[in-house]
């Protein structure tokens, strides 16, 4: 028999942590993403609703919860609102970032601004990219 190559990734995103936050919706979906067993869990932003500490400390409870080797997590915009852009990395890590699973990279960029409802990618974020997809293709 060949080797199974498949890879099972799973994507969430709006978390929305602060007044409004669902925590029995996000619980059942933690319990539901855990009965996946997934190879690799990508959390694309908006753990927060306003980027403050206790919004970020709740999302990060919960996130605790998942079972899964590889989480990626990403900013939102919400995330850099108040202070949040300083508070994130030392939660979650670099908001950018390269994971490699199996025959598969993962490349998340962080187009949050402070404050900013909008996001942009930036030059230095698009030099930096450039430089991650040159040193896997050529």
């Amino acid at each position: 028999m060949g080797e199974n190559n498949s890879l099972l990734v799973v994507h969430l995103s709006d978390i929305h942590c602060g007044p409004k936050f669902q925590g029995r919706t996000l619980q059942k979906a933690i319990d539901e993403i855990n009965g996946l067993t997934p190879d690799l869990v990508v959390v694309t932003g908006d753990l927060t609703e306003d980027g403050l500490l206790e919004e970020f400390q709740e999302a990060k409870r919960y996130l605790q919860q998942l079972r899964c080797k590889r989480i990626v997590i990403g900013s939102g915009n919400h995330d850099a609102r108040t202070t949040g852009y300083r508070l994130f990395s030392s939660l979650f890590g670099e908001p950018s970032s390269v994971t490699e699973i199996q025959n598969t990279v993962i490349i998340n960029l962080n187009s949050s601004r402070p404050d900013q409802d909008g996001g942009e990618i930036g030059y230095r974020q698009r030099l930096w990219l450039k430089e991650c997809l040159g040193t896997r293709t050529g």
